[in-house]
């Protein structure tokens, strides 16, 4: 069905572009990602956070850690933080404030911000408008304006996971181990307003609460604190930090991070491609419009940039064409080494043919519009590998699937065969690899009908936009070679 679809196509005239397209602007996302240098290796990783100056800083049981060209080291820039054991850290007004065990501090205003809070157990803090301080720790809480102390309080079984400043409830909302207390500002009334256990992260978004479990999500009305849902269809349910950040929620759990969009669906961060690890820890507003995701092992500062699709084009176009082409084939490039590019070897596939075909219909089409010399040559030197499969193979309108030189070690592959079917073809042919006539190349010779429909669609498409003719001659020769090779084999 494949090929007579493939021969129906070449009786369709290749249609004139009726409109222009726009090509508008739209956010794209990726990933650098962060690892921790050699000494550090162990380090157990907190928090996250970015300044106004684009700083990126880390909180580990190592210290205050930052970012490197493309690594994680110790923070050595100021050098009193190297006697200090900082237990929490946040932004205020763009700039970090620590914790420590004896005081609120920061770098920033000159070092004026200090406040010695005399809490045994200090574990969070948060600092808000006019530089007022709420400190809280095991069983304790104390609130400051600059270093005068207004209130404290002695709360039993009191144990702090994160702490939300609501400017606009004037409040501060406090997560424990075993639910949540609303501190009112203007009269310092303290008061359990939530009770749940297994709880390990919130987020206030508009009317809502957002609570994270180790079993999905809890949206609690942010009035009454009573639960108005529940979420256990996420892409990983055991939550481990949540973030509003310009409005937009994110997730971060053992199994990778999420946004929630607006049409409540939700775009999913895991894996290399996006993540050091999948084990999130914390979530922060990054900067220059990225999020930061720390995860066990490092750091992903995921980027969201304007961008239009022929500059995405063209990002993918530079990568193929620097390591990816394979005698002119488009050609798969395996890494020996993770993440080491000068690690790569280029090898053949069981489609090379279908994949090139794709590549050169793009760069035929790059022409067609732009007349670039760049994408005629390339669809040139394309063109030329997948002429060379049907020669190469040594049946005439056969091509191949693939191509290499004699002395090189080759897989099988599986060449769409089911496992008894290419035992089978390896008895009897010994290899799917066979000599050329010059027996100074071998060509994978069991080529299925996926490659022949590459093959006649790029064909086409090339007779009717390459602009040369005698370049054309040759591909209306392969369809030619091919159907007739088709027929001549009933079909």
């Amino acid at each position: 069905m494949k090929i007579i679809n493939a021969l129906l196509f070449l009786l369709l005239p290749i249609a004139t572009i009726a409109q222009q397209h726009i090509d508008k602007p739209f956010k794209q996302d990726f990933a650098d990602k962060y690892e921790l240098v050699p000494s550090i290796q162990e380090a157990k990783l907190q928090k996250v956070g970015s300044n106004r100056n684009k700083a990126i800083y880390m909180l580990s049981d190592a210290g205050i850690l930052l970012t490197g060209e493309k690594t994680i080291a110790k923070n050595t820039h100021y050098r009193p933080f190297e006697n200090m054991n900082i237990l929490d850290m946040d932004i205020h007004e763009g700039q970090f404030v620590y914790l420590s065990e004896e005081a609120v501090l920061s770098n920033a205003w000159a070092g004026k911000v200090l406040i010695n809070h005399k809490i045994k157990n200090p574990l969070r803090f948060k600092m808000t408008t006019d530089f007022a301080v709420l400190i809280v720790g095991k069983g304790e809480l104390a609130f400051f304006s600059g270093s005068k102390e207004i209130w404290r309080q002695k709360e039993k079984d009191f144990n702090p996971i994160d702490i939300i400043d609501d400017k606009i409830g004037s409040r501060f909302l406090i997560l424990t181990e075993n639910g949540i207390y609303e501190l009112l500002k203007a009269n310092k009334t303290l008061t359990k307003v939530y009770s749940g256990e297994g709880v390990t992260s919130m987020a206030l978004h508009q009317t809502q609460i957002i609570l994270g479990t180790s079993n999905g999500t809890i949206n609690l009305d942010a009035t009454s604190f009573k639960e108005t849902s529940t979420n256990q269809k996420l892409p990983s349910n055991d939550i481990t930090s949540i973030e509003n950040i310009d409005g937009e929620l994110w997730f971060g759990s053992k199994n990778g991070a999420f946004k929630l969009r607006e049409d409540g669906k939700y775009d999913y961060y895991a894996s290399k491609r996006w993540l050091t690890d999948n084990e999130v820890v914390d979530i922060a507003k990054g900067p220059e419009n990225s999020v930061l995701v720390l995860t066990k092992t490092g750091l992903s500062k995921i980027n969201f940039v304007e961008m239009t699709l022929a500059e995405k084009a063209e990002y993918f176009q530079n990568i193929q064409r620097e390591r990816h082409i394979r005698y002119g084939f488009t050609a798969n490039l395996s890494l020996t080494r993770p993440g080491d590019l000068t690690s790569g070897v280029m090898h053949d596939t069981d489609n090379d043919g279908l994949w090139t075909s794709l590549y050169l219909a793009g760069e035929l089409f790059r022409y067609a519009v732009t007349n670039s010399e760049d994408a005629k040559l390339n669809a040139y030197e394309a063109f030329e590998a997948m002429e060379r499969l049907e020669d190469i193979s040594g049946v005439k309108g056969f091509p191949a699937r693939a191509f290499e030189r004699t002395g090189v070690e080759l897989g099988e592959g599986t060449n769409g065969f089911s496992k008894e079917k290419l035992e089978a073809f390896l008895k009897e042919n010994g290899s799917t690899w066979q000599p050329d006539k010059t027996k100074e190349w071998k060509s994978k010779i069991t080529t299925s009908s996926d490659e022949s429909v590459g093959h006649f669609f790029v064909y086409a498409l090339f007779a009717e936009l390459a602009p040369d003719k005698e370049w054309r001659d040759r591909a209306i020769r392969q369809i030619v070679l091919q159907t007739d090779h088709i027929i001549e084999n009933n079909w």
